[in-house]
């Protein structure tokens, strides 16, 4: 679900408080969803999304990352409109937040939501 622009900390607790995370990209494919989420569902404007990473591990669960893109060393992450990671050792830049949410939640009206794995806990599970 595409939650607007915010900084880091303020997008991960969205999520969290959303019954998800934010987005954490841990394969290719699922990078590359972002990727065309953002470049088709967003403004011209919107040339960076945070993604659930920070200092190589996942801000949902604190586990070392299992897959990265080649430009990403560390930081808190964010994906360029081309697909590329880079990292920001500030959390306060305003860029697009994208949470993925559990399958389970899928009786919910979902436009611009992207459903993805159904591993992780849900921290709320809000009616609709």
């Amino acid at each position: 679900r595409n939650i607007g622009r915010q900084n880091f900390s303020d997008a991960v607790e969205t999520c969290k408080n959303s019954g998800g995370r934010l987005f954490e990209p841990r394969s290719e494919t699922l990078s590359s969803l972002l990727q065309t989420f953002l470049s088709i569902g967003s403004s011209c404007s919107e040339k960076f999304a945070w993604i659930g990473i920070e200092d190589n591990k996942y801000a949902s669960d604190n586990k070392p990352i299992e897959f990265r893109k080649q430009f990403y060393i560390g930081g808190f992450a964010v994906l360029y409109l081309t697909g590329d990671w880079y990292g920001t050792s500030k959390d306060t830049y305003p860029f697009l937040a994208v949470c993925e949410l559990p399958l389970t939640n899928t009786e919910c009206a979902t436009v611009g939501t992207i459903f993805v794995e159904d591993s992780f806990t849900v921290s709320n599970n809000n009616t609709c």
